[in-house]
């Protein structure tokens, strides 16, 4: 082909995208930061974001809303397991994937437990990210709000001792870095204002792909080829 279609480009630039991410958080934890993708940092603050100017223990708060969170999921489970807990189904049970009633029952009361001890996992990770993060919750919480205005999210959020870094992360091809928009720079530069220091990681990457002009075969000539 004279050119890469569009939609090659763009599939190359997608699987830049993700590869520079893992070997950025890679590169982090072997260089002793704890860190984690901005954009599950912000889920998981999420139900104490709009409480923030009602309290200033945003720690506990977080604490709370996980347990209540936990609880919630596990009572969910807990009914699973009571619907399904008769060796019988319910008067007029019909599976419409034509299982029987001893072959669902079984996985429903698998999954249910699986999920209950799964619950339990999340809290204690709950448990672990506030101890870490807890002291920072406030002002990226505020950092987030600013962030709006500017309409920019960071890749990553990490820590190394008492700091705390926002890391954007750029692959570099060709020698050349790809371009930091300005909402990027004006987003990182907000970091400084909340006492966080901003991290442009440069991740050096070499693809090539040679696109040629597709054809087709014979599927007669295939045929013949796989039973000779």
């Amino acid at each position: 082909m004279s050119h890469m279609p569009n939609y090659v480009k763009l599939t190359i630039n997608r699987f830049k995208g993700s590869i520079t991410e893992k070997v950025a958080s890679h590169y982090l934890k072997k260089e002793g930061f704890r860190c984690e993708k901005f954009v599950n940092f912000t889920h998981l603050i999420w139900s104490i974001r709009y409480e923030q100017k009602k309290t200033k223990e945003l720690s506990k708060l977080f604490l709370k809303h996980a347990h209540e969170k936990m609880k919630e999921n596990k009572r969910f489970w807990k009914r699973n397991l009571e619907e399904y807990s008769s060796k019988s189904p319910p008067k007029g049970w019909k599976d419409p994937r034509r299982r029987t009633w001893a072959e669902v029952r079984k996985g429903q009361i698998e999954m249910a437990h699986n999920q209950m001890k799964a619950e339990d996992r999340n809290y204690k990770e709950n448990i672990e990210f506030e101890r870490v993060w807890g002291t920072h919750f406030e002002h990226i919480i505020d950092y987030l709000e600013k962030l709006k205005e500017v309409e920019y999210m960071p890749d990553f959020v990490a820590q190394k001792g008492d700091k705390v870094f926002i890391v954007e992360v750029k692959s570099k091809t060709k020698g050349k870095v790809a371009k930091l928009g300005e909402h990027q720079k004006k987003g990182l530069l907000k970091a400084y204002d909340y006492g966080f220091t901003p991290m442009l990681l440069v991740i050096p990457i070499k693809t090539e792909i040679d696109v040629g002009e597709p054809y087709c075969l014979n599927l007669l000539t295939i045929r013949k080829t796989a039973t000779s």
